[in-house]
């Protein structure tokens, strides 16, 4: 093995520093075998795969695992005690594949008269097979129908597959002293998302959940940036020498701790842009108890669409992306010169908004037109050059 633990926790050490995030823990496992060394400081384009990572990692927060190590024995390893399971998932992506997967593509050897070259082969050694195994093959595409019986979830009856991918590997020395038959007795293949923009819509979701669970709720430009952020420590855990082990207590620190980074530096920048939307609103001609009300409109859209949960939340973000289109309708106007700055400007994004949500049937959605109005001041607050 290259490295060795002193220079592997250097480079942890290094990286942390730089790319982990506090509360982050680490705990460097020792690979069992040279080809998952080298495959760790070779890594390109692995971006799916990371993102599965992440997907276990905001799964153990929920008690489905107590570690995830990334690029360990595995692509991803993902360990509980109790009940106990060592579960070793090998992940492979294709685009636009032009058959589906099958039994031949599965145990058909890079190498001539060499089972352990295919890709049941790669997942069956060079790796510690305990009682507790589960061997798991993620795709991001569809199987054939003879595949079928290894899906996850799935009832049918699996001896004639079983029996088949023995006799294909036949010759194939599994680690750990295991039978090719006893791996693929515990082998199971899930489909996952065919795209990683899939991956990362469905982490997005499970995140903001995650996060409205622990008392963090988060706006969806919050929810990007906690997701960006634990996505760097996931990457550097993965690019490290060694196996670098994310453990639940020490994922979920680092989620909180981030969580309420974020939401302490949101509201610091609306209370640091308060002024400027005051300013602003003052160049539209309104006077001191307009401008009051329209800042608790905005303080009120906020804080109800940061509670919000399913599909009101989802409604208040479509409305809030609905203002800003009607925001940028008038802008345009205003360049154009068809609309005349000050009071004149904001009285028709004003009217554009209250039709936005008129058109919109948001009222029968238990969405007020305060809620547009505050969506629309929250817009102003951040935007530059408005009303003048």
């Amino acid at each position: 093995m290259v490295g060795g633990l002193d220079e592997a926790a250097l480079v942890a050490q290094e990286s942390t520093a730089d790319c982990l995030l506090p509360g982050w823990t680490l705990q460097l496992v020792s690979t069992v075998s040279d080809p998952a060394s080298g495959a760790r400081r070779s890594r390109r384009g692995y971006y799916y795969q990371d993102l599965y990572t992440m997907w276990c990692c905001l799964r153990m927060l929920h008690g489905e695992w107590d570690e995830v190590l990334p690029e360990g024995e595995e692509d991803v390893t993902c360990k509980r005690s109790i009940p106990p399971v060592h579960r070793q998932v090998q992940v492979k992506t294709l685009e636009n594949p032009p058959s589906l997967w099958s039994p031949a593509r599965l145990c058909n050897p890079e190498i001539r008269d060499r089972p352990d070259t295919s890709i049941l082969g790669r997942l069956f050694t060079n790796k510690g097979l305990p009682d507790q195994t589960n061997l798991v093959l993620l795709l991001n595409e569809g199987v054939n129908r003879e595949l079928l019986p290894l899906k996850v979830g799935q009832t049918l009856n699996r001896s004639g597959i079983e029996a088949e991918l023995t006799r294909r590997l036949d010759g194939l020395v599994p680690s750990s002293g295991r039978t090719v038959g006893w791996c693929v007795q515990r082998l199971e293949i899930e489909e996952f998302e065919a795209t990683a923009e899939g991956v990362e819509s469905r982490i997005f979701r499970f995140l903001s959940s995650t996060c409205q669970s622990l008392g963090h709720p988060l706006l969806p430009d919050e929810i990007e940036q906690l997701l960006s952020d634990l996505m760097q420590a996931v990457q550097t855990a993965a690019r490290a020498l060694e196996s670098v082990a994310i453990t639940r207590t020490g994922f979920e620190a680092t989620l909180r701790h981030r969580a309420e980074e974020l939401m302490r530096s949101t509201n610091e920048s609306q209370g640091d842009l308060a002024p400027t939307l005051d300013q602003k609103l003052r160049r539209a001609q309104l006077n001191d108890e307009q401008v009051e009300k329209c800042q608790r409109m905005r303080a009120t859209f906020n804080r109800r669409r940061r509670s919000a949960v399913g599909q009101m939340g989802a409604a208040l973000d479509d409305l809030a992306t609905e203002v800003f289109m009607a925001c940028s309708s008038t802008a345009a106007k205003r360049h154009a010169g068809q609309i005349t700055p000050g009071a004149e400007l904001y009285a028709e994004t004003v009217s554009a908004v209250s039709d936005v949500h008129r058109i919109g049937g948001w009222s029968g959605r238990q969405i007020a037109l305060a809620d547009a109005y505050g969506a629309l001041h929250d817009i102003t607050a951040r935007c530059e050059h408005r009303y003048d």
